[in-house]
């Protein structure tokens, strides 16, 4: 009679679940925005050489309204809603802390809005998004998760006088992007929720500039 190893088939489906999990748990290699950085510079340096605000900008980021729209689809919150009724633009900034371009949803009646914002990385982001936010302003920033070669960072602000803000950006040495509400109340959306649906579309975002 032959002699049958039991034990032979436990170790090869060990092998392959020890596979398997490794293959799960291992991060995706990091973005190369190396392009991405480049096209946002040559946008800035085109639309603000003589000027702080242009509205005649053409979006870097393809299908960024739907890009935006599905960043938000698990908001269960009207501010969202509201917001991405609103009219679109694109448009580039000039401030004390940086360019940036700007592609948005946005009432400026209202300052209702919603939409992804996009610039050359800053040295140091918190610092950055206190000096974007002003004086006076109540500033949180949290960093949450690291993510192929950059890190989350949820971003609320309030002003005595103003509408505020909530954001999910995201940023390397290269570029810094992220998605955002403004508007009344805004400063209570789930930004958890936000960032969960901001990821996959930075993928997508992203692989229009990889090679």
């Amino acid at each position: 009679m032959a002699v049958v190893n039991q034990r032979t088939p436990l170790v090869l489906l060990a092998t392959a679940t020890a596979v398997a999990v490794s293959a799960c748990n291992s991060d995706p290699a990091p973005f190369d925005t190396s392009a991405f950085a480049d096209e946002i510079a040559d946008t800035l340096d085109d639309e603000l050489s003589d000027d702080e605000f242009s509205a005649e900008v053409r979006c870097p980021i393809d299908d960024w309204e739907e890009i935006v729209e599905a960043s938000m689809q698990e908001l269960d919150d009207d501010v969202v809603r509201d917001a991405l009724r609103t009219d679109t633009n694109e448009s580039a900034f000039a401030t004390d802390a940086g360019s940036y371009l700007d592609c948005s949803f946005f009432d400026d009646e209202i300052q209702l809005g919603a939409g992804v914002f996009l610039l050359e990385a800053p040295r140091d982001p918190e610092d950055y998004a206190e000096e974007f936010a002003g004086e006076g302003a109540r500033v949180d920033v949290e960093e949450t998760d690291a993510y192929r070669g950059g890190q989350f960072r949820h971003v609320c602000v309030e002003y005595d006088d103003g509408e505020p803000y909530c954001q999910v950006e995201w940023s390397d040495e290269n570029v810094l992007i992220g998605v955002y509400v403004v508007g009344e109340d805004a400063d209570r959306i789930d930004t958890d929720v936000l960032e969960d649906g901001f990821r996959p579309r930075l993928d997508l975002v992203m692989a229009q500039f990889e090679a």
